[in-house]
């Protein structure tokens, strides 16, 4: 890990590779760590989940074309296994998205690590969203780049470039976590 290159919010990395690992670590102050929640959305051209099978969690833990698989056996790093040359064609963005029961600003550790290269340390410390777009891999003239992002939203103030249903699904995460934890 001491050979990775950090990267900052905003910043976009073109990624030279078919297949690779995408993981994402969280340590967050909270009763039970197996509360954090990470998600991909495959997004089209206008930026929209166009089908269910195309919002990866860990109740459909891969895509229909095996291009993206979770792996969300221990709870503080989730893995994404992504093959760049099984993406659908219509597929233009993956966003990459994690949920906790409680304000970010808790979290003791939170990163997003490329192809054990690049990493992300999105800035929690006064951050009280319980949901984060961490970055997000996209097409751009004909190349994959990844894009730091660590952008903080609470429920109905999510980007609406993702589904309704994607929405909706987030909302009830973090609905059964509050009240879990109230």
């Amino acid at each position: 890990m001491s050979n990775e290159k950090r990267i900052i919010s905003g910043q976009n990395i073109a990624v030279n590779a078919l297949t690779f690992k995408i993981s994402v670590n969280c340590v967050i102050e909270m009763p039970d760590s197996n509360d954090i929640d990470v998600s991909a959305f495959l997004l089209n051209a206008e930026g929209k989940v166009t089908k269910d099978n195309d919002f990866i969690f860990y109740n459909n833990p891969s895509s229909k074309s095996q291009c993206i698989t979770l792996n969300s056996s221990a709870p503080e790093v989730q893995v994404f296994n992504i093959d760049l040359s099984k993406i659908p064609i219509t597929v233009k963005k993956i966003a990459f998205v994690i949920t906790v029961p409680v304000e970010f600003s808790l979290a003791k550790q939170l990163c997003i690590d490329i192809k054990e290269e690049l990493v992300f340390h999105p800035e929690t410390k006064q951050m009280k969203e319980k949901s984060l777009i961490l970055g997000e891999l996209y097409l751009h003239n004909e190349n994959w780049k990844f894009r730091a992002l660590g952008m903080g939203f609470q429920g109905d103030d999510m980007d609406s470039s993702l589904s309704n249903g994607a929405i909706i699904h987030l909302r009830e995460i973090t609905e059964q976590r509050g009240a879990r934890h109230e």
